[in-house]
């Protein structure tokens, strides 16, 4: 039988006390890939119009989601929304696929 080295698991709170504010980073949602693969497949069972709406629809979910956990910028809505429409456009037509941003976002 082989040796077994045991360490002992120490659990210790933070020496600092948490500050009041702070900054919340979210994962990209253009890599959360159960959300791009869910979207993308309902949009193929759908008419061109029914696809272009539920995305729309979606994106909107995306920024209220962003601003229910205190995300509050365009800056950082319009890239969240950027970066999911480009990873559900790949998963749509390809790694080629290249979102074009018309700055309206």
């Amino acid at each position: 039988m082989a040796n077994v080295i045991k360490f002992r698991l120490v659990l210790r709170s933070s020496e600092r006390t948490p500050s009041a504010e702070g900054e919340i980073i979210p994962f990209p949602f253009g890599r959360r890939r159960h959300i791009v693969e869910r979207i993308a497949r309902a949009m193929r069972a759908m008419t061109q119009q029914e696809a272009e709406d539920y995305l729309e629809r979606e994106l909107q979910r995306l920024c209220n989601e962003l601003r229910s956990i205190g995300i509050d910028c365009e800056d950082c809505e319009s890239l969240a929304v950027i970066e999911l429409s480009d990873a559900i456009g790949k998963e749509l037509h390809g790694p080629d696929f290249r979102l074009q941003v018309d700055g309206s976002l």
